[in-house]
């Protein structure tokens, strides 16, 4: 601003010289820049110092048209006319235009320059710093921030280090009492929604964002995190049906680009699993560069100990868990975490969607038999046992084995298609039949592996159902149903292994 004022009163200068070249008078005149003018000039100035851009502009306009009034009204001599040459005539009007294009140019840059001054904030006073709450203040800095903020930042690395077989208990649980999902999608939801694992590291990365907008401890930070690598820790049985919910779980993150590691379990309780998770994340901890924030998903204080050297190693920590599986300690104690537990509860309707028609068709029709003909037949056996009572899992093998659909038969439809029976009570039928497993100390042999099933109450309304989601029937199926009636297939040693095992189902618990 300074700069310009300098320049502008040099400007005015040249002006009122070559003002004074054209309106020369004998006497010595200055052509009206008399010393009135000269003031208003200083006064012009003075007004550009202090921001009054309107005053500036009434100088201007009224300076402009006193000289072009005085050079209309001047009635210079014809004898003088003639003695100037024609060449220093057009050289003074050339000067003249020169410099008011110049003064024109000079204003719309102090115009400019005046209204960058005006737009800035003014600074609270002492009074209104007081009035002003520490949140107030808080939040008024950070909008500052956004707005200069760099629009290239690189963004905070973060690895996402997940507990797969807590997380495979903590949604697939049993107790609709306490699990979040099975009181939101029902009992069964596995067959009808899926879990986009695709999201997921987004979903967590977007709520650790929202803490470090909100919490001064993050003030003035406004880098991105953005999840560079996800790895599961799991392990399995080694005659695990590669086709169970547990099995399918972790195939469908790895082919979502989760780096799943699978150990085998060997006995009841699965072993290194813990171990394994720990020492990948202090291991990347002293990798340079290989994350900013290490990401826990899991509810298990097993992992306190490794917490608290990871943030010893300069790195930052954030959990995420679910309330229904996680201990208290992860969410108690301030000196294991950096940010808030991310609670996958909040997130069920974005973390778990609908499965497509099209690949639920995929799924039921691996076969002859559609999930709904599988469902009536089971219905209709278990449900005709004596008293309604259990019925053993061998009799209910054997009596699918003896229903031929084309060139095969019941069962083999459902050991092709839904890995067996067990595997489709459970998980495909689990809202039909209840299913029990005898105790230890049931005398049975090392062998048998049979169990127990019935039909719970009322079921008319979910075979309809399944009905209507079937989307067509295959030739093979039609015909059968068409000729299927209970009585035809049922009989009197339909049911003989259950009451040969008629003590072994008084054991069996009847709730």
């Amino acid at each position: 601003i300074r700069t310009s004022q300098a320049l502008h009163s040099h400007h005015l200068y040249h002006y009122k010289k070559s003002t004074s070249i054209l309106s020369a008078k004998p006497n010595g005149d200055r052509g009206g820049f008399d010393k009135q003018n000269d003031d208003e000039a200083e006064d012009y100035l003075n007004n550009v110092a202090r921001g009054d851009d309107a005053s500036s502009s009434e100088y201007l306009d009224k300076m402009i048209a006193q000289a072009l009034e005085e050079e209309n009204s001047m009635e210079i001599p014809a004898t003088q006319q003639k003695q100037s040459s024609s060449h220093d005539g057009n050289s003074s009007l050339t000067t003249l235009e020169e410099t008011k294009k110049m003064i024109e140019q000079q204003q719309q840059q102090i115009n400019l320059l005046m209204k960058l001054v005006q737009s800035r904030q003014p600074l609270p006073t002492n009074t209104e710093r007081k009035t002003t709450s520490k949140k107030q203040r808080f939040q008024a800095s950070q909008a500052t921030v956004t707005q200069q903020k760099a629009i290239n930042v690189a963004p905070l690395k973060a690895m996402l280090f997940i507990d797969g077989t807590w997380l495979y208990y903590s949604l697939n649980t049993r107790d609709s009492g306490r699990d979040p999902v099975l009181r939101k999608f029902g009992r069964g939801w596995q067959n009808y929604y899926k879990v986009d694992w695709r999201v997921l590291p987004k979903l967590i990365c977007h709520q650790i964002e929202k803490q470090r907008n909100s919490k001064i401890t993050f003030a003035g930070s406004e880098r991105p995190i953005e999840v560079a690598r996800a790895m599961v820790f799991t392990s399995a049985k080694k005659d695990t049906d590669p086709n169970s919910i547990r099995m399918r779980m972790f195939r469908e993150m790895s082919n979502a680009n989760y780096d799943v590691h699978m150990m085998e379990t060997i006995g009841q309780g699965e072993k290194c699993v813990d171990i394994q998770l720990a020492v990948e994340m202090l291991h990347y901890a002293t990798v340079p560069n290989a994350y900013d924030v290490a990401i826990l998903l899991s509810g298990d204080k097993d992992f306190v100990p490794a917490l608290v050297r990871t943030r010893q190693k300069g790195k930052q920590l954030c959990i995420a868990s679910m309330k229904i599986g996680c201990n208290r300690v992860l969410y108690e104690s301030p000196h294991i975490r950096d940010y808030d537990v991310v609670w996958l509860e909040e997130l069920l309707d974005e973390l778990i969607i609908p499965i497509p028609q099209d690949e639920l068709s995929r799924r039921d029709r691996a076969g002859y038999v559609s999930v709904f003909t599988m469902m009536r037949v089971l219905r209709d056996f278990v449900g005709s046992a004596p008293d309604r009572k259990w019925v053993n899992s061998r009799d209910i093998g054997k009596y699918l084995k003896s229903i031929k659909i084309s060139d095969s038969n019941m069962l083999e439809e459902l050991k092709q298609c839904h890995s067996g029976l067990r595997t489709f009570l459970m998980e495909r039928a689990c809202n039909l039949f209840d299913v029990k497993f005898p105790g230890g100390k049931s005398g049975r042999g090392p062998d048998d592996h049979s169990f127990w099933v019935r039909v719970k109450g009322d079921t008319s309304k979910i075979l309809i159902d399944e009905f209507k989601r079937t989307q067509f029937f295959t030739k093979e199926e039609k015909e059968f149903l068409e000729d299927y009636k209970v009585d035809k297939y049922i009989n009197d040693a339909s049911y003989i292994k259950t009451e040969v095992a008629s003590e072994e189902i008084k054991s069996v618990p009847q709730n």
